[in-house]
């Protein structure tokens, strides 16, 4: 981690981050994954176009079908995530530079689901964090929609320019430019930044 975005995540009054390919990464086999949902969708009636993607495709059910459904099919989605898990592949820099914060705000805005959040950060290589999740169940819109940095921002009270947002995807760039929020790539797979850019 450079010195600079150490600085930023170190003095940032709330501090927002992406959870997989960002905190950790996840080794889901999604192409089994969408297969299973899919012949999970087609049992229950739903529809499910192969040509479209798992996030895309899960909105449309609960937007057609309902909550009970799309959730039904999160579960799957969040075991998935918990399998894909392993607590050596975490962005251990980045994790200790979270909990040097101690007791500042500290919020996770992920595309993955709360059931599978919630027992990732369960793991004690996670202990001493507690973020406010923003999950995928969560919000109408995913990324780069900036609706998740939004809810982050109200509930600790405080202005788009005192959030800092980590991520590793063109998304989440885009997500934290419409907020207008400051913004450092983060990726776990090299552990370094990319840079860190202010779009206040």
């Amino acid at each position: 981690m450079d010195r600079e975005t150490s600085r930023m995540i170190e003095t940032a009054t709330l501090v927002v981050t992406d959870f997989d390919g960002t905190l950790a990464d996840l080794r889901v086999d999604w192409v089994s994954l969408k297969r299973r949902l899919h012949a999970e969708a087609k049992c229950a009636g739903l529809v499910w176009p192969d040509n479209k993607g798992l996030d895309a495709n899960l909105r449309r059910v609960r937007r057609a079908n309902g909550e009970e459904a799309f959730r039904r099919l999160c579960a799957i989605v969040g075991d998935a995530e918990c399998a894909g898990f392993d607590p050596n592949r975490i962005n251990a820099p980045l994790v200790e530079a979270l909990k040097a914060r101690r007791n500042k705000p500290l919020a996770v805005f992920s595309a993955n689901t709360r059931s599978g959040l919630l027992a990732i950060l369960s793991h004690p290589v996670f202990s001493g964090l507690r973020p406010f999740l923003v999950a995928k169940d969560d919000v109408n819109r995913g990324k780069p929609d900036p609706e998740g940095i939004e809810r982050a921002r109200l509930f600790f009270d405080v202005s788009c320019q005192e959030i800092l947002f980590l991520g590793d995807a063109d998304v989440d760039r885009r997500a934290s430019s419409s907020a207008g929020t400051s913004f450092a790539t983060f990726r776990r797979c090299d552990c370094i930044t990319h840079g860190a850019h202010s779009y206040s």
